[in-house]
């Protein structure tokens, strides 16, 4: 249910993938991987706390946009910073803009409140393609 709560998605609107109860570093946590209709999401809780210690997800099968457009770095970096509310830009670690199969993407990290994220966005359409969120103490 963290997971789902998290994700801001239903327990109906998923197909769970695997549920695994691990231990890492002492500390066990569930591993658990489910999807939507166009998202895969994998989450690391903590067993006993509930805490979101990392997550991730892909849009699958994201097409390449017909628009050639480009949104460019400030609309991207704006669209970033909604992912981790209460981030600001002096937060950004790393921030990219390249070429890839034929699209533009950007590609940023944040380093905020003791999370690492990596974002890419779709630079034609401003799509969020893929967020990852981990502790900088793993």
């Amino acid at each position: 249910n963290y997971a789902l709560k998290h994700a801001g998605v239903s327990r109906n609107d998923v197909k769970v993938k695997e549920i695994e109860l691990d231990r890492d570093d002492g500390r066990l946590k569930y591993e658990i991987e489910f999807y939507t209709s166009n998202r895969e999401y994998d989450y690391d809780i903590d067993a006993y706390t509930g805490q979101v210690l990392s997550m991730d997800y892909d849009i699958d099968g994201f097409d390449i946009p017909q628009s050639s457009g480009d949104i460019g770095m400030a609309k991207a970096k704006e669209i970033a910073l909604k992912q981790v509310p209460g981030a600001n830009q002096n937060h950004f670690t790393d921030t990219e803009r390249e070429r890839d199969d034929g699209r533009i993407k950007y590609e940023f990290e944040i380093i905020y409140n003791g999370y690492e994220y990596d974002i890419e966005i779709d630079g034609a359409t401003g799509t969020v393609i893929s967020f990852d969120k981990e502790s900088v103490y793993d």
